[in-house]
């Protein structure tokens, strides 16, 4: 894994590698425009949060795109084996929301700080 590791490093560039090197005890956010390597900086990241010992279940990665999501996975999965790749979260905010709704709506709605929520559009929630 090692050798992979390295070797995808070295496939970024200098503000990418910058990004994907943030320390890992600091929340990364990376804004840029399309086609620029975000998702390449992230996966590197993500390898430096496991090659640093991080538990896979404890590594959250979202993106904006269900695409993003599992081309991410892909690469990630390509060095690290699929089984590690599967126990990332790795989803879109839109996806991510829906399951936090999912898992704790009904604390909200006893307490009545909202009444419900409706899923509209089941197919965009991914």
């Amino acid at each position: 894994m090692l050798e992979e590791y390295l070797k995808y490093f070295k496939s970024l560039n200098d503000r990418q590698r910058e990004a994907a090197c943030t320390d890992i005890s600091t929340p990364l956010m990376i804004v840029a425009g399309p086609r620029s390597g975000k998702t390449s900086t992230m996966v590197r990241h993500v390898l430096m949060m496991l090659n640093e010992g991080i538990s896979s279940s404890n590594i959250l990665a979202m993106t904006f795109t269900t695409a993003a999501a599992s081309e991410m996975r892909e690469r990630i999965g390509a060095i690290t084996g699929k089984a590690i790749a599967k126990e990332l979260t790795i989803s879109t905010f839109h996806s991510f929301s829906l399951q936090l709704c999912h898992s704790h709506g009904e604390k909200y709605v006893a307490l009545n700080l909202i009444q419900i929520f409706t899923l509209i559009c089941p197919q965009s929630a991914d």
